[in-house]
C-alpha cells in the first residue's frame, strides 16, 4: 500500500511538471519578445523613469548631427530615439536605434566608435571624464543604446576611483532599464 501511494505521488509530479512545460511553451515564456514587438518609446520611457529628475538629455538630435557625432545614415536604421543636453558643459546622450534589417552590426560597431572617441575627447570638462568613461553601448537584437546618462556625484567627491565607480554605477541604471523591456 505504501509502495502504491508513492508511486502515484511520483506520477502526479511528473503529470504536474509536464503541464507546467507544455503552459510555458504554448504561451511562449521560454523566450524574450522578438525586437520586432519592442517599441522604443518604451525603452525610452524605463530609462527616463530609470534616471528621475538626473535625466539630462531635452533636446532631440537632428539627422545631421546624428550622422556627424556617429556615422549614422538614414539607410542604417528604421527608427531612432536621440536625445542631449541643451547645455554643452553635459555631456549626456540618450540614443536607441533600430537597425534595419541586416545593418545591426554596422550600427553597433559605429556606436561603439563613437563611444570610443567620446573617452578619448580630450576637450572634455573635468567633471563629465568618469561619465565618459563609464559610456555604454548595449544591445537586444537590431536594437541598440548608447548612453551617456545619470547623477553626478557630490562636489566634494575628488577620489578619481570614486567617481568611475559612480558614472558606472548611474549607467548601469540605464543598461537596466533598457534590458528590462525585453523581459
Amino acid at each position: 500500500f505504501i509502495i502504491v501511494k508513492e508511486e502515484k505521488e511520483v506520477i502526479m509530479k511528473k503529470i504536474i511538471v509536464a503541464q507546467l512545460v507544455a503552459l510555458l511553451v504554448l504561451t511562449g515564456c521560454t523566450s524574450a519578445p522578438s525586437t520586432k514587438d519592442v517599441k522604443l518609446e518604451d525603452i525610452h520611457t524605463a530609462i527616463k523613469e530609470a534616471y528621475g529628475e538626473d535625466y539630462i538629455p531635452n533636446m532631440e538630435f537632428e539627422a545631421e548631427f546624428l550622422e556627424m557625432e556617429f556615422g549614422l545614415t538614414s539607410d542604417l536604421y528604421d527608427e531612432v530615439i536621440a536625445e542631449l543636453s541643451m547645455m554643452s558643459m553635459h555631456v549626456d546622450r540618450l540614443l536607441i536605434v533600430r537597425a534595419k534589417e541586416g545593418s545591426a552590426d554596422k550600427v553597433e560597431e559605429l556606436l561603439n566608435e563613437a563611444r570610443d572617441r567620446k573617452i578619448e575627447d580630450t576637450f572634455a570638462y573635468p567633471m563629465n571624464i568618469a561619465r565618459l568613461n563609464a559610456t555604454q553601448v548595449v544591445r537586444q537584437g537590431d536594437i541598440m543604446a548608447f548612453m551617456i546618462l545619470g547623477a553626478y556625484p557630490a562636489d566634494d567627491v575628488i577620489d578619481e576611483e570614486v567617481q568611475i565607480k559612480f558614472a558606472k554605477d548611474e549607467i548601469q541604471k540605464g543598461v537596466d532599464a533598457f534590458n528590462s523591456v525585453f523581459k
